[in-house]
């Protein structure tokens, strides 16, 4: 038996399709010239081109593993912001409940403030009986003279018991 390279490994030489198909640079790979077997000088060949090779593969396999790192990043920062949105989600969902319920409020405060106006009425002056200038929206003029020199005015107004 001969101490060819080739015979003595479990796999042969990639073909230089092959070579091709995974990024190596063909040129550097030479061809068995006969089938009986090589020389030391093609041995020799053969080892350095192997080297090539061997770093070749070692720098795809950096690469590969810069990829895969650049990808575990990438999977943690998508873990971060997916919680980030499941913790939103969940203030959201807490504040439209709360808006929900200062909204019932809301509507419990109104029925009372309805409920209140109906019996208050009899307290509280008519528009007829109020005096000019008194409740009036901000900005209107008030005739305070007339006010305090006519004393039907003074009369009408009820004390607020406030």
């Amino acid at each position: 038996m001969t101490s060819s390279p080739y015979r003595t490994t479990r796999n042969p030489p990639l073909s230089a399709s092959r070579l091709q198909e995974i990024g190596a640079d063909v040129k550097y790979y030479p061809r068995p010239t006969d089938e009986a077997g090589w020389g030391e000088e093609e041995a020799g060949t053969w080892l350095s081109h192997a080297d090539r090779l061997l770093e070749q593969c070692q720098f795809l396999a950096g690469k590969i593993e810069a990829q895969k790192q650049r990808a575990a990043a990438k999977d943690e920062e998508v873990k971060r912001i997916s919680s980030d949105n499941k913790s939103l989600e969940a203030q959201n969902k807490s504040m439209e409940e709360q808006i929900k319920s200062m909204k019932e409020q809301i509507k419990s405060l109104q029925e009372k403030v309805r409920a209140l106006e109906k019996t208050v009425p009899e307290v509280l002056p008519t528009q007829s009986e109020r005096v000019e200038g008194v409740g009036s929206a901000p900005g209107a003029k008030k005739n305070r003279d007339t006010e305090k020199s006519d004393p039907q005015s003074l009369k009408k107004r009820k004390p607020n018991d406030g």
